[in-house]
């Protein structure tokens, strides 16, 4: 999953010829990403993140 920085930034040419995965901002704009959803198991109750990046159990 590419991480999305201002291409004027020093850290994205750094990123980009270290091989990281990166994308300008203004390119992002125009993708389709739609959010990561991570669920964590803690004991035994499940505790998940919603659509609108709320933790729930």
């Amino acid at each position: 999953m590419p991480i999305t920085l201002p291409a004027d930034l020093p850290a994205y040419n750094v990123l980009q010829r270290e091989g990281g995965m990166v994308m300008a901002d203004d390119r992002a704009t125009r993708q389709d990403i739609r959010p990561l959803r991570i669920g964590l198991r803690l004991r035994a109750r499940l505790l998940y993140c919603d659509a609108n990046g709320d933790w729930r159990f």
